[in-house]
């Protein structure tokens, strides 16, 4: 009888024994015994768009004036004005405000975190990732002024810019509350991001047009844009054990990046003839005169960036310990 009785209870050992070992290899657990506190890696896609607000400042200096040069034998319209309108010059300040256009991409990250779990049910945690994306975006500015002669001469400005994501890195830690089965466990984040962007760019075209349409002068310009950008995210997310040792992760983040300007500086002028006038104020007879218009752009002005992030990204970890 004793010896069925230990026959037994050595049955039932190695039943646990085996067991345990392929809880342990597998790692399986019973839900009590789910624990939070350990170091963890973990990787995943996603995905991140661009956003924000975009602004111009544009202090152009715009100049028009109407000249003539003797010309002879050339008259026909038969009135004069040469010389009667000097230079016009006007300085405007022209603010426009647009919204970055909301480029969207695949992301995928990979980071390490480390939780501890001291009071039961809630964790406290720090984490660092890192994360590269195709997203991009462009944006595009525009306005204009009359001014010059007769207020017939229009000077627009034109930008058209583009961002576009390459990597970002972001430090930070969550609070998290787990549920009554310990299976799962709803957290918040608060992260210090920095992102980097791929050459950022923006072309502005300062042009003039004269009364009877068509560009007088034009003044492409290429400004460099700031390529770094530091923020806060803010995010919230859910996770769940698989195992003891996996867990999969479900997360949104909202990042505010601080907003930064870039200048630019350039010019351009051209002359356009407008036609002959017979006996110009500067031109004796038989000399005729052939009226020119005279305009220029001195380029001056700023760009004030304020973009934001929104993403989002499901990713796997496997705890360490």
């Amino acid at each position: 009888m004793n010896r069925q009785i230990k026959r037994r209870l050595l049955n039932t050992v190695a039943v646990c024994v085996s067991a345990s070992a392929f809880g342990f290899a597998t790692g399986s657990a019973a839900a009590d015994d789910y624990s939070w506190t350990g170091i963890t890696l973990y990787g995943g896609v996603g995905g991140l768009v661009i956003g924000g607000d975009v602004s111009a400042t544009d202090k152009t200096r715009y100049s028009a004036e109407i000249d003539c040069k003797p010309v002879p034998n050339q008259g026909n319209l038969g009135f004069t004005f040469c010389n009667e309108f000097g230079p016009v010059s006007t300085s405007p300040i022209n603010s426009t405000t647009s919204d970055i256009d909301g480029g969207g991409g695949v992301l995928g990250t990979v980071g390490i975190g480390a939780d501890f779990e001291p009071i039961r049910g809630v964790v406290l945690g720090a984490f660092a990732d890192f994360e590269m994306s195709t997203s991009d975006s462009d944006f595009s500015l525009s306005s204009s002024t009359d001014f010059g002669p007769f207020g017939f001469v229009d000077a627009n400005t034109d930008i058209k810019g583009s961002m576009d994501h390459e990597y970002s890195f972001s430090v930070g830690g969550r609070l998290g509350f787990v549920s009554l089965d310990r299976r799962s466990m709803a957290y918040l984040l608060l992260a210090y991001t920095q992102m980097n962007f791929d050459d950022p760019t923006a072309t502005i075209v300062n042009s003039i047009t004269g009364p009877f349409g068509g560009t007088l002068a034009a003044d492409p310009i290429t400004a460099e844009l700031p390529d770094k950008f530091d923020g806060l995210t803010f995010g919230l997310g859910g996770e769940v054990k698989l195992t003891s040792l996996w867990t999969l992760r479900l997360e949104g983040r909202y990042t505010n990046l601080q907003s930064q300007s870039s200048s630019y500086s350039g010019g351009t002028s051209s002359t356009t003839s407008l036609g002959f006038t017979e006996f110009g104020s500067n031109c004796g007879a038989p000399q005729d005169c052939e009226v020119l218009l005279k305009t220029s752009a001195n380029s001056k002005g700023s760009i004030d960036l304020d973009p934001d992030i929104i993403s989002g990204r499901i990713s796997i970890g496997f705890k360490l310990n």
